[in-house]
């Protein structure tokens, strides 16, 4: 099984996170199956009366909340994990949807955090047997994550180009504009911490190049 940690999930974001899941749902089980899932959560009063109390008191839904209010609709009570995450899935993007994009209670890096606990603890509660659809779907995602080899030189060049005044080669700027684009890919880039760090590295050190230790650190900073 691939290993994903829940930071590299995080990284990948909410919407790739829900799209995939439910792509490779209706891949598996089929449209029928994942209309029938939509109905019975959107039309169940439990959840109504749910996303009310939500609304009233404004507050996030935790994935404890959600699991346990799905587990008390009968059609959830004994379905396959999968079954179980996507509904849940689906009522904490309806609660995003209708109530937070409108009050922001919580922001998208929060509601990530949510989304990836909800498919973390639906995972955890099934015994798996070998393969799962959990494991692919968590093969699946991986491949949204970057290659860390290609990131460290893409990370050392892009750096080295820009604070160490490597601009005149303009082979050499023309890879800097296009590692720039890969890397605005990266939601939590540490821009500040990088430019302290590497002020510091020029003005005190005078060292001609970044050293490999400050490119892991900004490596582990994006995953």
């Amino acid at each position: 099984m691939v290993m994903i940690t829940r930071e590299q999930m995080k990284h990948i974001g909410y919407e790739h996170l829900i799209d995939d899941f439910i792509g490779d749902y209706i891949f598996e089980c089929g449209q029928k199956k994942l209309n029938e899932i939509i109905a019975k959560v959107c039309e169940s009063k439990k959840v109504l009366e749910f996303l009310g109390v939500l609304y009233n008191q404004k507050v996030a839904p935790t994935s404890q909340e959600i699991l346990t209010r799905l587990y008390s609709i009968g059609y959830f009570m004994f379905a396959k994990a999968e079954t179980l995450c996507l509904g849940s899935l689906i009522l904490a993007s309806t609660w995003h949807i209708e109530f937070n994009k409108k009050l922001n209670i919580i922001s998208d890096d929060e509601f990530t955090e949510l989304i990836v606990t909800i498919i973390l603890d639906c995972d955890k509660r099934r015994t798996h047997i070998k393969e799962n659809f959990f494991s692919r779907y968590f093969i699946k995602i991986s491949k949204r994550l970057p290659n860390t080899n290609y990131l460290q030189k893409t990370v050392s060049l892009l750096l080295n180009s820009i604070f160490f005044d490597n601009y005149k080669n303009f082979e050499e700027s023309t890879k800097v504009c296009e590692y720039q684009n890969e890397l605005n890919k990266y939601r939590e880039f540490k821009a500040i911490l990088i430019c302290a760090n590497l002020y510091q590295l020029k003005f005190q050190e005078r060292l001609e190049e970044v050293p490999k230790h400050i490119i892991s650190k900004i490596i582990n900073d994006t995953q």
